[in-house]
This record gives C-alpha cells, structure tokens and sequence, in this order.
C-alpha cells in the first residue's frame, strides 16, 4: 500500500479506499485519520487470512 510505503499512519479523508465488507466498512469510514488507517489494515489483514485458508 503507498501509504506504508511512505510510512503514513493516517488515511485522509480524501484518499479512495477500496470496497472493504460490510463488517468493516462504518469502522473504515471514520472520521478519525488514524481509527481508518488502523481499521483498514486490520480488515486487509482479516480479508488476506480469509483467502490463505487460515482457521
């Protein structure tokens, strides 16, 4: 993702996020820059374990 590339811990409020699922996506969507960075990782890393097959 850029924004780790970049070593961003913040995701404005202008910048496109893609589609996340439903369970994630009012966490995501918050106001606080730092709550959707946080929520947006977590959800990527969920959706990751998800297709690896992982319990």
């Amino acid at each position: 993702m850029k924004l780790q590339a970049i070593g961003g811990r913040e995701i404005p409020l202008d910048f496109k996020l893609p589609s996340v699922g439903l369970a994630w996506s009012a966490i995501v969507t918050d106001l606080d820059p730092r709550s959707r960075y946080r929520a947006f990782e977590a959800s990527t890393m969920m959706a990751l374990r998800k297709s690896l097959g992982s319990p």
